[in-house]
């Protein structure tokens, strides 16, 4: 007799549920058969297979709770056919569609018990054959010949088989399914529409204890989950796998899991599954361990600083030796006085560089908020840019209303601004436009830069804010820079409490758009 496969709560359950969906279509098919057939109220193989059926299920019940599972499982769905076969003797040739029953358990054995399943089904099909031509004449003459036999027998066997093959095949999948999730380095979390735990990979359950997660139950808080390297705990309601759960998507939610002293930094993607009329299916659940990465940032923000820091003393001192040299030269001397003007030029230039990658290297920009009339603080921008603009063969076209007020730090937003117009006069050739709008939008300043020059594709627009990137067009063209500008740009803005948005297409153009709190009545 063939051993079950190893214990399973969920696959007991679902055998438990088999046996009763198969006592329910008897307890259907009896009542049915005693109205119609009122001589099988005497029939005694009739009540034994009744009986039968019960005392299987009953067997179904006790062998739920074994542990380990049980070998005599295959039993249960064996007694089955035996119990088709008894209530099946005496109702031939008038009820043989009551073999019919036998479908639910050869199914069963084929797709639970294997090879060996299929065996058993193959000899309960023959059961159910020999037991009926054990009675009356009529029921043999009614049941013998070798093309009824092979038909129970196929009937039988043949559900068992495809039982088998379809189950083999699932098994196969879920296998070559779960090995690529495991070789995966992310973990994957999936549950389904009611939060109930379907598949965690091996990198997924290591991240949960870590930070004390119980995956099969999201909402509970896991105790070693911290924000900010640690400093402090996250509350329950904030924890990512409990919000996961909860929200139609989680980007990028970054918590620190494990003892105080030596946390992992992880990253937390989720989105809900939905079918194609908007239903959903499920949850699925990606953490990332970014330790290294945020180690590994933090030693290039470290070493970016040390170096920026180094470069500017001698940046220092070759500005003040220019302007020495500068109050020494003759006005006539006008080779050595242009000579003076590049290397002031070019030294301008590497300290506004050294500049730049000091700010990429700051986490935090801090502020310091005053009321600001931004249409005069813009029109003062603007007016350094026209003179530039021009020389490029750039239209500079501004809209900056009047009297738009916002509490920010002026210097900080002037930066903004800069970067900005830095930005579209870089990337727009000659002969094209760059439009300048600010506007008062109730809650929010609305400042829009946005030009006719040769846009972003979709993945430079996807990692336009990110640290040192810079896009096909840049590289292309050769346009100088290191790709700190928006960077620093939405630092600044987030910092304001406002945001910053993107949008632009391959040729034509880009817009960027910032939003920052408008001034609070006094």
């Amino acid at each position: 007799m063939g051993t079950a496969p190893a214990y399973d709560p969920a696959l007991a359950r679902a055998r438990a549920a088999v046996q009763h969906v198969f006592l329910a279509a008897t307890l259907i098919v009896a009542p049915v058969v005693l109205l119609g057939m009122p001589e099988a109220r005497s029939s005694t193989p009739f009540w034994a297979g009744c009986v039968v059926v019960v005392a299987a299920t009953g067997a179904a019940v006790a062998l739920r709770r074994s542990r380990p599972p049980h070998p005599w499982w295959l039993a249960v769905p064996a007694l089955d056919l035996v119990g088709v076969a008894l209530m099946r003797a005496d109702l031939m040739p008038t009820m043989a569609a009551v073999a019919v029953l036998a479908a639910l358990p050869a199914m069963w054995l084929g797709a639970d018990f294997g090879r060996t399943g299929v065996v058993v089904a193959a000899a309960g099909g023959l059961l159910v054959f020999l037991v009926p031509a054990l009675g009356p004449d009529d029921a043999v003459s009614a049941e013998t010949g070798l093309s009824r036999l092979l038909l129970w027998q196929g009937q039988t066997a043949g559900l068992a088989l495809l039982a088998h093959t379809v189950v083999v095949e699932l098994r196969r999948r879920d296998v070559l399914g779960r090995t690529i999730l495991n070789a995966v380095g992310s973990g994957v979390v999936v549950y389904d529409e009611r939060h109930r735990l379907l598949l965690a990979n091996g990198p997924a359950r290591a991240v949960a204890e870590l930070g004390g997660y119980d995956l099969a139950h999201p909402e509970r808080a896991g105790d070693r989950v911290w924000r900010d390297g640690a400093a402090t705990a996250v509350p329950a309601e904030e924890q990512a796998l409990a919000r996961a759960c909860r929200s139609e998507h989680l980007p990028d939610a970054l918590e620190w899991l494990g003892p105080p002293r030596d946390p992992s930094a992880v990253a937390w993607n989720a989105r809900r599954m939905r079918d194609d009329h908007g239903r959903v299916l499920g949850t699925v659940v990606v953490c990332h361990d970014v330790t290294g990465l945020l180690s590994a940032r933090r030693s290039q923000e470290r070493f970016l600083g040390t170096v920026s820091h180094e470069l500017r003393t001698p940046l220092t001192s070759i500005l003040g030796y220019v302007d020495v040299a500068e109050s020494l030269v003759s006005e006539d001397d006008r080779l050595l006085r242009r000579s003076l003007t590049a290397i002031r030029a070019n030294s301008d230039r590497l300290a506004a560089l050294v500049g730049q990658l000091l700010d990429g290297t700051r986490e935090h920009v801090e502020p310091e908020p005053e009321r600001v009339d931004l249409s005069a603080l813009l029109t003062a921008v603007l007016d350094r840019w026209r003179g530039q603009c021009a020389d490029l063969g750039l239209r500079l076209q501004a809209d900056v209303g009047q009297h738009v007020v916002a509490d920010v730090d002026p210097h900080q937003i002037s930066r903004v601004a800069d970067a900005l117009m830095s930005n579209a006069a870089k990337f727009t050739p000659s002969g094209g436009d760059v439009r300048v709008r600010l506007s008062n939008g109730g809650r929010h300043v609305l400042l829009q830069v946005a030009d006719t020059g040769v846009g972003m594709s979709t993945t430079d627009r996807e990692r336009a804010f990110d640290r040192f990137h810079r896009g096909d067009a840049a590289r292309v063209e050769a346009v100088q820079g290191v790709g700190l500008g928006l960077l620093t740009v939405k630092k600044i803005v987030e910092a304001h409490h406002g945001t910053v948005d993107v949008d632009s297409a391959p040729g034509a153009g880009t817009t960027v758009t910032v939003r920052v709190p408008a001034a609070r009545r006094s």
